[in-house]
């Protein structure tokens, strides 16, 4: 094979990788892709972190927040900023801290450990109902 069809074919998949990486990368989640039940991924070095056992997110805007216990310890309506990648809630302590994009396997989630943007620290989301 000649040394030019092979660099023509190399640089025709490096463009169709690199095309399948921006699609992935900048197609907004829809609200549709982060309905469901979901639990928040355990680091052992965040074990002490004050964080919810389980989070639902109902179809109809319903959010619930569930101790470990299993007792629901918030109810708020939300609502998915496309635009943004993030939840937003009547809650004032859940608005901004749910944001999401996604990845080579579906949509992700991450929950933010402190209310307030100061402080970055996030955990997976694993979703529950699949």
């Amino acid at each position: 094979m000649d040394p030019l069809p092979r660099k023509l074919l190399a640089i025709t998949i490096l463009c169709a990788l690199w095309a399948a990486v921006v699609l992935v990368a900048f197609v907004p989640v829809e609200k549709d892709a982060v309905v469901g039940s979901y639990r928040l991924h355990s680091s052992w070095f965040l074990q002490k972190e004050a964080r919810p056992a389980r989070i639902d997110l109902d179809k109809d805007g319903e959010l619930r927040v569930y101790a470990d216990h299993g007792e629901v310890t918030l109810r708020a309506k939300w609502w998915w900023d496309a635009a943004e990648g993030f939840l937003r809630s009547d809650a004032r302590e859940l608005d901004r801290r749910i944001r999401g994009y996604h990845g080579w396997t579906g949509t992700t989630l991450y929950w933010r450990l402190a209310p307030s943007f100061d402080y970055g620290e996030e955990l997976e989301m694993q979703r529950l109902d699949r």
